[in-house]
């Protein structure tokens, strides 16, 4: 198939389109950075700022499916003001731009797979979450909200729209992982906070199943909550990637001292959700790394 992917040179992209290519599918990449991975010439990209040429909507309506990846790393600098607006807006304008021009298409039946993250659902303590819990209050939900919407205004959403509200990514030189597990490696880490937050995570290699999973069933349609079955507070996860690096896990480190370095960022690391993926496991979707401590074992050994 024809497969356009926005934001594919950031971090979940460049893997998911090496997968992509090596089972045949013809890859467009649409990205603010298009020099990134031009390194592989079976490649074609789309600088963001040229979206509106003729060629190139031209090749936006050929796709048969659209993923949708775009976006400013949530966790990459304090939040100011313009940070923030960066956030919401490098999510919203791509992903708008991207679907006023499908809706231009209707005599093509191309599907949309939207990027969105668990933050939808903000803080939660304990209480498990599924497909069906609404919207929370916080940045991050307001984010997540905003994003979404752009998406759901795509004239066949009903049918043709996947919205993946995606968890933390576990890989070992790229994502949160290499922060969590920078200070244990240094003998300096432990659990953030009381450690009771939940981490909803999900290891690189299912995520990038889960796209091929939703690419090859068109059936699928609606929001599915990308995580593994089996999330774990943020003391279980120090523990694990404790023993898996053989470090220990001594010094934690108080709420108060990570609000004084990061501010309103805190909340990423100091409140979690408890987010279960109950539609996938309901379509029959097989995880290869339900268990934390054998997803980590795959990734460093």
């Amino acid at each position: 198939m024809k497969i356009l992917i926005t934001g594919g040179t950031g971090f979940i992209g460049r893997f998911l389109t090496q997968k992509l290519l090596a089972d045949g599918h013809e890859i467009t990449l649409l990205s603010r950075n298009p020099r990134k991975n031009k390194n592989t010439p079976s490649l074609d990209y789309i600088a963001f700022e040229t979206v509106a040429t003729d060629e190139n909507i031209a090749k936006i309506k050929a796709a048969d499916i659209v993923i949708n990846l775009a976006g400013e790393n949530i966790g990459d600098k304090r939040w100011t003001a313009d940070r923030k607006e960066e956030l919401i807006t490098s999510r919203v304008n791509i992903t708008r731009t991207i679907v006023e021009l499908m809706n231009r298409n209707p005599k093509k039946t191309q599907r949309l797979i939207s990027a969105s993250a668990v933050g939808f659902y903000g803080p939660h303590g304990n209480a498990t979450i599924t497909e069906e819990n609404p919207a929370g209050a916080d940045f991050l939900s307001r984010v997540c909200v905003a994003w979404e919407n752009e998406a759901r205004a795509f004239s066949k959403a009903e049918e043709n729209l996947v919205i993946l509200r995606i968890g933390v990514v576990l890989h070992p030189s790229l994502g949160a992982l290499t922060k969590m597990a920078l200070p244990i490696k240094f003998f300096i880490g432990g659990k953030l906070g009381r450690g009771r937050q939940f981490i909803s995570w999900i290891h690189i290699d299912d995520l990038i199943d889960l796209f091929k999973f939703i690419i090859d069933d068109p059936q699928l349609a609606g929001v599915f909550n990308a995580t593994a079955p089996v999330p774990v507070s943020n003391a279980e996860m120090t523990r694990a990637i404790a023993a898996t690096l053989h470090r220990p896990a001594l010094f934690p480190v108080p709420g108060f001292v990570l609000k004084l370095i990061l501010g309103e960022q805190a909340e990423l690391v100091l409140q979690g959700q408890r987010v279960l993926p109950a539609r996938l496991t309901g379509c029959g979707f097989g995880f290869k790394f339900c268990d934390i401590n054998r997803a980590l074992a795959d990734l460093y050994l």
